[in-house]
């Protein structure tokens, strides 16, 4: 009997020595750089000595500094551990606090024993952080936030999937922020520049923003970031995404999100760069501004939404200035309107006035537009695209229907999309066609069997002379204006030769391409463009 007593005593040291490792941080982990395994049972030091996953979030609160970076192998992680923390409060308050400058990188394998860094895949080895902290049946019991960042703060956050968070509350009187960013809840600040990317953020439910709710930062960037079947409780809370502040997307996705708007912008500057935004249960993108706002979309697809595409709304009688620019983007297919009127793609509204509205070389609805944002082409063809899928890159995107009447295809302007960060690249990371990209945040459309680029003319009036005599081009500006530069293309959008110039005329020698059946010229001068055929 003596010796069951003494084993079984021997059993329950074992298990608390077990159960203080996962619940207490040692002396010995690390403030630099930490790593983390869901089942480890180290102090951090490396993926052998992993730091146990029930100790991430106490360690974010409590060890961490400015500028730590914490590696997180595949699993699953929760804000709150029964038996480890305090259960005498609401433990719905409990989430992943990043309340300083860090950086934490998810997507390892949990077989790793060394630090090899390269091995990554965020697709393959999942890690998730949740907010599924008590009956997996119930979300009204889980976390109001899976992560917070701290007002004033910039951390990065990259390679995660944030789900289960649920930002809503029965009780009455004031509730803070207890409703707002069910996934991620950005407190804001003038001096926050907070940095996500390579993210999935799914399966989240607030009053306002689902996904995420931004306050007033002085810029928040989301990079290859998806969000998906997220929730707005109360109707027109933002799905997707609630922002006050400055705010940009780039090569992201927001999609399939529920109850409201996808993304709804009460204040700021908001631009998205190859972005789609695409079957969400109502608006794409709802503006009721507050204050004055720039809204811009470059290279992007904002498409069978069951609402407006993009809606401008402001009830409000104060005079706020109001600018749109829509550039290389495409709204289509929106608000179940089969004739693709473009007043249910774009609808400005019926309260303050745009102060200013630019519209080049993008398609709304049944109209498409070139240089002049007055003067939109009516579409005979509507543009084709493909089902929302995964067509390459990181998120989500509509490839484009591969046909010569695709009123999309080669119909773009390259310039807008040369600027850093889209560096004529489109949202998957494909090089964009040229001498003509195509509209939207899908590229790459290689036409077959087709007569010409949509874009392209022999103009009447040029001001660039051209012949092509004995395999040479003769070229003469009648403007007297320098020319600066000749690229000659195929029509599959394949650069054959480039050539830097100076002076008003000048002679190239195409002898070695002269067999092509016709080549796309794209000149420029001192003070302008110009694309013709030959």
């Amino acid at each position: 009997m003596k010796f069951i007593i003494t084993l079984l005593m021997s059993m329950g040291f074992i298990c608390n020595t077990t159960l203080k490792a996962q619940c207490e941080l040692s002396i010995n982990t690390p403030t630099d750089v930490v790593y983390v395994k869901e089942n480890g049972s180290g102090s951090g030091t490396s993926w052998d000595d992993a730091l146990n996953g029930r100790l991430l979030a106490k360690y974010i609160q409590e060890k961490a500094q400015d500028k730590t970076v914490i590696y997180v192998a595949e699993g699953v992680y929760y804000p709150y551990n029964e038996g480890c923390d305090d259960a005498s409060g609401d433990i719905r308050d409990y989430s992943f606090n990043l309340d300083k400058a860090i950086t934490m990188y998810g997507g390892y394998p949990d077989t790793l024993t060394k630090t090899n860094l390269s091995v990554r895949d965020i697709r393959k080895f999942v890690t998730r952080l949740s907010g599924e902290i008590q009956n997996p049946d119930i979300v009204t019991d889980n976390s109001y936030h899976v992560v917070i960042i701290g007002k004033d703060k910039s951390p990065h956050l990259n390679g995660f999937y944030i789900s289960d968070g649920y930002a809503d509350i029965s009780s009455s009187g004031d509730k803070g922020d207890k409703i707002n960013g069910g996934g991620i809840l950005d407190l804001g600040g003038d001096n926050a520049n907070v940095l996500l990317s390579y993210l999935v953020i799914e399966n989240n439910a607030a009053e306002y923003g689902g996904g995420a709710y931004f306050k007033d930062n002085l810029a928040t960037i989301l990079t290859n970031v998806a969000f998906r079947n997220n929730l707005t409780t109360i109707g027109f809370g933002g799905a997707a995404i609630f922002t006050w502040g400055d705010f940009g997307l780039i090569s992201s996705e927001i999609s399939s999100n529920k109850n409201g708007a996808a993304i709804v912008s009460w204040g700021g500057d908001m631009s998205l760069r190859n972005t789609t935004v695409s079957s969400n249960e109502k608006e794409g993108i709802y503006v009721n501004p507050q204050s004055s706002v720039k809204v811009r979309l470059i290279g992007s697809t904002v498409a069978n939404n069951k609402g407006i595409g993009v809606k401008m709304q402001n009830p409000w009688d104060e005079p706020y200035k109001v600018t749109i620019n829509l550039d290389n983007s495409l709204l289509v297919n929106n608000n179940n309107d089969p004739d693709n009127n473009s007043s249910n793609n774009l609808n400005l509204g019926n309260g303050n006035p745009i102060d200013t509205l630019h519209l080049r070389y993008s398609i709304v609805g049944n109209l498409k537009y070139d240089k002049d944002t007055n003067d939109p082409t009516s579409l005979t063809v509507l543009t084709s695209l493909d089902n929302l899928d995964d067509n390459g890159g990181f998120t989500k995107t509509h490839a484009l229907v591969n046909d010569c009447d695709n009123p999309a295809i080669n119909s773009g302007d390259p310039d807008l999309f040369a600027d850093n960060p889209l560096n004529n690249y489109d949202q998957r990371g494909v090089e964009r066609n040229q001498p003509y990209p195509c509209i939207g945040a899908y590229d790459g459309v290689i036409l077959s069997g087709c007569n010409n680029p949509t874009n392209i003319e022999n103009p009447s009036d040029s001001e660039i002379q051209i012949e092509k005599i004995s395999g040479f081009l003769h070229i003469q500006s009648t403007n007297e204006n320098p020319l600066l530069k000749v690229e000659i293309y195929n029509l599959q959008g394949q650069l054959l030769k480039e050539q830097y110039l100076s002076g008003i005329n000048t002679s190239i020698d195409i002898s070695s391409i002269s067999q092509q059946n016709m080549l796309i010229i794209k000149f420029e001068t001192s003070k302008e463009k110009q694309v013709i055929k030959l």
